[in-house]
């Protein structure tokens, strides 16, 4: 048998098991912790702004928080192709669409 998790709008699968001399299957996430960064115009960290992860086509996927003191929130993420969402000020700004594991981290300008 095989075993399919569904996790942060991916679907990751275990190797295959034979039962009954195997006893529980492992299905691994291949997760990593990823910066998103917040900036003014003058590259000044931006406190207290909540971000979100989205798939590369939109689809949010349960995962955002609250930028620091420095501006960076620092999301656990499954590998994979990734935009951010910040919501400042009343306005939804957006990131490039970044690899991960490819990319080390992504900036959001605020201007």
């Amino acid at each position: 048998y095989k075993f399919r998790a569904d996790y942060q709008s991916r679907q990751l699968w275990s190797d295959t098991v034979n039962i009954p001399n195997a006893s529980s299957a492992i299905i691994q996430t291949g997760q990593s912790s990823f910066p998103v960064k917040v900036v003014d115009s003058g590259g000044s960290g931006i406190n207290n702004v909540q971000v979100y992860a989205f798939t590369s086509g939109g689809s949010y996927i349960g995962v955002g928080g609250r930028t620091g003191a420095d501006g960076v929130v620092t999301l656990n993420l499954v590998n994979g192709d990734y935009k951010f969402r910040a919501d400042y000020q009343s306005r939804q700004l957006w990131s490039d669409t970044v690899n991960i594991p490819d990319a080390s981290e992504v900036t959001i300008i605020a201007e």
